[in-house]
């Protein structure tokens, strides 16, 4: 019995795995994206009480709190080396930022991020590593209502993604990964129905191996037909 067709239908199989694997991790997640979003911001102005408030001696007139969120969602590391002429991320908030009130940073094993650089309404994050899946959180205290969220992206090849305020990156991260099994499971029909069809243009086209033409003939020398000695051409065999 040939060993061809098991051995093409094993390579087919194992074609297919990799290729649905590879197909499932490109599309679940990126290779270069870097996410930010607004996560809160809140006012610290009872808008019923009249209040004179200020911040090391500076008054604020409409005093808030931003939340600035960033995380690397892609499979690789962002480096200091990544930002083009080591020029930092900026971040305009539409307010006069008054001070960075507080850093938090997850997971605890990656490096905490500098202190950024405060220009009017910037803030400007210097290069640093960001890791796989960190998230950083800057609170800024800044003066105005803060309406809009611009970014200057030096960091060369990687995708800045704004997050809309009323989706979190779980439910993006979900919404994802049911796109990607999605792809993968159209990946792997497609290449199933292929190796199948294939498989069978191979069955129906291929004939007996030589051995087997032999043996059929010696074994059925005065059984078979002359029309079926003919066809196998047995004569050679039989000589």
């Amino acid at each position: 019995m040939s060993l061809i067709a098991p051995i093409a239908t094993l390579a087919g199989v194992c074609i297919t795995a990799l290729v649905t694997i590879g197909v499932f991790r490109a599309t679940n997640r990126p290779k270069r994206e870097l996410v930010y979003q607004w996560r809160k911001n809140l006012s610290l102005r009872p808008s019923s009480v009249p209040l004179t408030m200020e911040y090391k001696g500076t008054n604020l007139a409409t005093p808030r709190i931003i939340d600035l969120w960033l995380t690397n969602t892609s499979a690789h590391p962002i480096t200091s080396e990544s930002f083009h002429d080591a020029q930092p991320l900026i971040f305009d908030l539409d307010a006069e930022v008054i001070a960075i009130v507080g850093i938090t940073n997850s997971p605890e094993t990656a490096l905490d991020p500098p202190e950024p650089r405060v220009t009017g309404t910037k803030i400007h994050i210097p290069p640093m590593l960001i890791v796989r899946d960190q998230q950083i959180t800057y609170s800024v205290l800044v003066d105005g209502l803060g309406k809009s969220l611009k970014m200057q992206n030096p960091i060369a090849e990687w995708k800045p993604v704004e997050l809309p305020l009323a989706l979190n990156q779980a439910d993006r991260r979900a919404s994802q990964t049911k796109l990607a099994l999605r792809w993968t499971g159209a990946t792997m029909a497609f290449l199933l129905i292929s190796t199948a069809i294939l498989g069978y243009v191979f069955y129906t086209n291929t004939g007996p191996s030589e051995r087997q033409i032999m043996k059929t003939c010696i074994t059925g020398k005065g059984v078979l037909s002359p029309a079926e000695e003919k066809r196998l051409d047995c004569e050679k065999y039989l000589r």
